[in-house]
């Protein structure tokens, strides 16, 4: 009768070689259930508008200096400041938020007397928002984006 012992080394291997398949499979379960919201859902069309985008870009640079849009965090109001001199036909508010496209809004841009408009920021999650503002003067089209951090 031997005495031999028998190694762990195999034992060893296939547990770190099942446990390592364990972790691929999770893996890939996680990222095939995960959202992707990096793409909107019409980027064809406004790849085409695009240039029309450049265009109201390029008008709105100088303008857009004078805007300032902030946020106030002991009214809970997110301000959009347009000097008085500038009369604002239309416009929209867009919230974008870049890590989920379900928490966007769009608001109707509401001037009062001084030239302001407040947005309460309430519905708005805390974390970085990208506000984009389309407004409208003398039936010309221009466009601001900002960054804001709502807390």
């Amino acid at each position: 009768m031997t005495n031999e012992k028998k190694s762990l080394i195999p034992y060893f291997i296939i547990t770190a070689f099942v446990l390592f398949m364990m972790f691929i499979g999770q893996f890939i379960y996680r990222s095939i259930n995960l959202p992707v919201n990096l793409v909107s859902d019409d980027y064809y069309e406004k790849e085409l508008k695009y240039q029309d985008h450049i265009d109201m870009v390029k008008r709105s640079t100088e303008l857009n200096k004078k805007i300032k849009i902030s946020y106030l965090q002991q009214q809970v109001i997110v301000q959009i400041k347009f000097p008085e001199n500038i009369k604002i036909e239309k416009g929209i508010v867009h919230f974008y938020r870049a890590d989920d496209s379900r928490l966007d809004q769009k608001i109707a841009l509401k001037n009062d007397k001084k030239n302001t408009t407040s947005i309460s920021s309430e519905n708005l999650k805390k974390g970085p928002w990208i506000v984009k503002l389309f407004y409208q003067i003398q039936s010309v089209n221009y466009f601001l984006e900002q960054k804001i951090w709502i807390k």
